[in-house]
């Protein structure tokens, strides 16, 4: 029989997260990736469900290979990570392969979440998208200049708000 710790290590390695681990054992962070160093397992970070994937092409167009952010390319292939998401959002916005950062074509993965809130206007149902806290926050304050909006005002557990309904498309995990 295999000791907890054989377990989880197990576990870990066939694909289960920290948290996951944390709530099924009943144990602390801590101790899981105290665990996990101590038997030389990477940790891997848990927002790659959220991050843009992102993919390496040839000059003919084929894909070599593909990271789950600009972060990781940027370590592997040692090149500034801004050069390799302004050449990744040209040719994605575009659908091309002219820029490139230091020799290398880059592409944004069409499928990744770019957009955390979504509004509709309850009069129109008209629909709009937003990137980040700031800029959902600023369209409001734009709206209502006399009165002092700020982000945790508008995505309180209601329905409405000024005649909006506003969704979260998705979280971002720090």
């Amino acid at each position: 029989m295999l000791k907890i710790k054989d377990k989880i290590i197990d576990e870990y390695k066939n694909g289960l997260t920290i948290e996951e681990l944390r709530k099924k054992y009943k144990c602390r962070h801590p101790f899981i990736s105290k665990l996990l160093k101590t038997n030389n397992i990477v940790i891997q970070k848990g927002r790659n469900q959220f991050c843009k994937k992102i993919y390496l092409f040839d000059i003919n167009g084929k894909v070599i290979k593909k990271w789950n952010n600009a972060g990781e390319c940027s370590l592997e292939l040692h090149i500034d990570r801004s050069n390799i998401r302004q050449c990744a959002l040209k040719n994605t916005k575009e659908n091309n392969l002219y820029f490139s950062a230091n020799g290398y074509s880059f592409k944004y993965d069409k499928e990744t979440p770019k957009d955390m809130f979504e509004i509709t206007e309850i009069a129109t149902n008209k629909i709009i998208r937003f990137k980040t806290k700031t800029s959902l926050t600023k369209y409001f304050c734009g709206l209502f200049p006399n009165k002092k909006i700020i982000f945790s005002q508008l995505v309180r557990k209601r329905k409405t708000m000024y005649g909006y309904t506003i969704k979260k498309l998705y979280e971002h995990r720090n």
